[in-house]
């Protein structure tokens, strides 16, 4: 990954993409690192209502053209508003993602593993293995604080 550090940290965000990612995934090696992060939280939401209806669903948000008929005979119903919420929680134990638990064990400090120490700005990314899904891309710029 030595390319990589080469580039502004602001400018990461353009080139990780789930492609890179995996590209960069396939060419390193598995090897022993002792890693020492900082805790974290992470929350985030975001307003849904764009984005889904540029994807098409439009009549949803529309109280003379949204229809639910098939779920309630209650009327007039449409979707006021979408909200996504999400939430990244980094401390001694593990991580806790949303629903989702990962936990690390540590077996003692060995001799010939990589010490990385996260005591500056980093990226972290949450990725389900089996189908290489993207579920959680973050930045923590001031570590120490």
């Amino acid at each position: 990954m030595q390319h990589i550090s080469c580039l502004r940290f602001f400018k990461l965000r353009h080139y990780l993409t789930a492609a890179q990612i995996d590209k960069l995934r396939n060419q390193s090696r598995l090897q022993e690192v002792i890693l020492s992060l900082p805790r974290f939280k992470i929350a985030s939401g975001i307003r849904l209502e764009s984005p889904l209806e540029a994807m098409g669903m439009c009549d949803a948000f529309s109280k003379e053209r949204a229809d639910f008929s098939g779920i309630t005979d209650a009327k007039p119903l449409f979707i006021d508003f979408a909200l996504q919420k999400a939430w990244v929680d980094v401390d001694e134990e593990g991580s806790v993602a949303a629903a989702s638990t990962i936990t690390g064990t540590t077996h003692g400090r060995h001799t010939n593993a990589t010490v990385f120490n996260a005591n500056h700005p980093f990226l972290f990314l949450i990725r389900h293995n089996p189908s290489g899904t993207i579920l959680f891309l973050g930045r923590v710029t001031n570590p120490l604080k």
